[in-house]
């Protein structure tokens, strides 16, 4: 469990958070056959089976969980001689993954209550034990930056730290050195939250730096809107507007982060009525409405812009 969390934050808050990071969980029901095959071997999982998905930036994770049945695949019309051969059956695992390339193997249990902060972290929690018993670097590195994020929500720097150490020594002993833009991501935000604003710009731009180019769905929005909001934050106006608007120009880079997208719109609106610029403001807080109009009742931003909507236009 992470220490001192799962308390002090809004149960709604949290699950849009979640929402928001891209993380989505799911159970398979009703399972009625899974077989894992190697080039000689098959691995059944035909009963008292469990099977959850997690995608999250993009990339679906599985995990099973099992006792499998492990026999010879028989013969084969391209088999050749060598596979045939007899070998020792495998230690039974209770956490087979399916070994397919573009797959993070990350152990994630379901059931996020709407009703309870905690478990909602628990899961992240969970999460992160599940990736450390099937050896996912990259897993663990994502789901800590998801707890540090959490925590300075909740405004425990502590934890936040805690989850940027923990983040740093994975890192270490990944071969892509260039996730420590992950660590310097989290170390940011950090600085942020004590208003430390040049380094947390500094370690930000370095994060943002090590981004590979925008492909598939990479992670630019959430990266970019953090440099933006703390331009925001120490009252650099420009600054924030620019990065406010990389987001909105990005392609690929923003289909997993919808909400970062979208939110570029309300925070160029503030910006723009901060400016003077009433025409600006009111054409970004429309836009932003507008994609979001469906949103929860009581949605903070939604609620904030309708208020700002309407005093300029009464104007």
């Amino acid at each position: 469990m992470i220490p001192g969390m799962g308390r002090g934050m809004n149960p709604k808050k949290m699950q849009r958070m979640m929402k928001q990071l891209g993380i989505n969980i799911q159970e398979l029901d009703d399972v009625d056959e899974i077989i894992i095959r190697t080039s000689d071997k098959e691995y059944v999982f035909s009963s008292d089976v469990a099977v959850t998905i997690m995608t999250a930036q993009g990339q679906k994770t599985f995990q099973i969980v099992g006792d499998p049945e492990v026999r010879d695949r028989g013969t084969e019309p391209l088999r050749t001689a060598a596979s045939s051969k007899a070998e020792p059956e495998p230690e039974e695992e209770k956490h087979l993954v399916i070994p397919q390339e573009d797959i993070e193997l990350i152990c994630q249990q379901t059931g996020v209550s709407e009703e309870e902060a905690r478990a909602a972290l628990e899961e992240c929690d969970k999460a992160q034990r599940g990736c450390v018993e099937v050896g996912s670097l990259s897993g663990q590195e994502f789901i800590l930056l998801i707890e540090g994020m959490i925590c300075l929500e909740m405004d425990n720097i502590n934890e936040a730290q805690r989850a940027a150490r923990e983040l740093k020594n994975i890192v270490e002993k990944d071969l892509n050195k260039k996730s420590i833009r992950l660590y310097q991501n989290l170390l940011g935000r950090i600085e942020l939250k004590r208003r430390n604003f040049a380094e947390a710009v500094e370690n930000i731009e370095e994060g943002i730096s090590l981004l590979p180019f925008q492909r598939y769905t990479g992670p630019h929005a959430l990266y970019i809107e953090a440099l933006a909001s703390a331009y925001y934050k120490s009252g650099n106006l420009e600054r924030a507007k620019e990065e406010y608007e990389k987001i909105l120009s990005l392609t690929s880079g923003r289909i997993r982060f919808g909400d970062n997208y979208v939110r570029s719109f309300y925070m160029l609106g503030k910006i723009y009525e901060q400016q003077g610029d009433t025409n600006k403001a009111v054409e970004h807080y429309e836009r932003f409405l507008e994609l979001w109009k469906d949103a929860d009742p009581g949605f903070a931003e939604v609620e904030d812009a309708k208020k700002r909507l309407a005093s300029l236009k009464s104007q």
